[in-house]
């Protein structure tokens, strides 16, 4: 595995998707275990191939995957 100051990059991941989807970020929004089965579905994503011309189109798909996974 990648590693970054010896840490791992899923170490990595699953910090920066434990501080993006807060408990109060989806707060009544679905069934119980939305925060975690979101934050899971953040890790999947494989961050490598966004760049700065495909950002918004991968962006999109990223999130319909997401929310289809949610139904």
């Amino acid at each position: 595995m990648k590693k970054i100051d010896g840490l791992e990059i899923v170490e990595y991941k699953n910090r920066i998707a434990n501080i993006s989807v807060g408990a109060s970020s989806l707060r009544n929004q679905g069934r119980k275990g939305l925060v975690e089965k979101t934050r899971k579905s953040l890790n999947k994503i494989n961050l490598s191939k966004f760049n700065k011309y495909n950002f918004k189109k991968l962006l999109k798909k990223e999130t319909k995957k997401l929310l289809s996974s949610l139904r």
